[in-house]
């Protein structure tokens, strides 16, 4: 089976929220360094951030942007493990909605060995183009790792074609 990682990464809500953390940080970094060398410093709650401020700066925009790759590479390699596996399994949906956030959430069962497993995909933006075969009480097939079962990929999400 030929699964695009990309396709998974793309709507995986925790490696959204790890990219939009580094360019965010990565922004406002910018946007502190230049208001520092332009304006002379710029005004927060405990005072005037001057040019001694710089190399604090950019170490908390370093450590965060660490933290936030090591987690967008923590978040690859667990989906390449599942994709190397090729174990298929079928579940079926049990709900699929939004959440607080207008995420979409599909929530599902599958057995494997006996055991019965539900899980929720958590799917970044509520812009995401669910199938029209996916739907409540739906068979899906999932992709898991036969190591640890609760790790998974929804198949139908990335490989639906018109």
């Amino acid at each position: 089976m030929n699964i695009d990682i990309r396709k998974i990464l793309k709507n995986d809500k925790y490696f959204v929220m790890f990219g939009g953390s580094i360019i965010g940080i990565g922004v406002l970094t910018i946007l502190a360094f230049v208001s520092i060398k332009v304006f002379g410093g710029f005004r927060v709650e405990s005072g005037i951030l001057k040019e001694d401020a710089i190399p604090f700066i950019l170490t908390l925009f370093i450590l965060v942007a660490f933290i936030c790759l090591l987690g967008i590479l923590y978040r690859y390699l667990y989906f390449r493990n599942i994709i190397s596996k090729q174990l298929i399994v079928k579940g079926i949906i049990n709900r699929l909605y939004f959440d607080k956030d207008n995420d979409i959430n599909i929530e599902f069962t599958y057995e494997y060995l006996g055991s019965k497993i539900t899980n929720i995909k958590e799917m970044a933006g509520s812009n995401y183009y669910i199938p029209p075969h996916l739907r409540d009480g739906s068979e899906i097939k999932l992709l898991i790792n036969p190591q640890s079962p609760k790790q998974y990929i929804i198949v139908d999400l990335y490989t639906y074609v018109l």
